[in-house]
């Protein structure tokens, strides 16, 4: 399995409205920077993240997931490579996660890259 060339972690969110400063993707939907709301999707399974003025959203799959360790604030995890950016994670304040698939996308990259860069964005409160 490849790994992203870099780690992008969004600090804070919660079911509200957040900053995301750069254009990513959900799924095979590119969605441009700016605030997000994420929240459960209409069906078992799914997330979905609309954009603040409701022209852009994405409903996708996500598979749920636990920590042992509790956070005290959420936080959204994505999977940068070169300057595209992949959802990977959204986390809620507790244990509870949700990780969404790998696209076909994001693994034609991953095996183009080979050195891995992280780098950690505050998100806007």
């Amino acid at each position: 399995m490849s790994t992203p060339t870099s780690l992008t972690t969004l600090q804070s969110v919660r079911r509200g409205v957040e900053l995301v400063p750069f254009d990513f993707n959900v799924g095979t939907q590119a969605l441009p920077a700016g605030q997000y709301t994420l929240d459960r999707g209409p069906a078992p399974r799914t997330m979905m993240i609309k954009s603040d003025d409701g022209r852009r959203a994405a409903i996708v799959l996500a598979q749920p997931m636990s920590s042992v360790v509790a956070r005290h604030a959420g936080k959204l995890v994505f999977h940068r490579y070169g300057s595209t950016y992949f959802l990977s994670e959204a986390w809620s304040s507790g244990n509870d996660g949700q990780k969404l698939p790998t696209t076909n996308r994001e693994r034609e990259l991953a095996a183009m890259r080979t050195t891995p860069v992280h780098a950690t964005i505050a998100a806007a409160r």
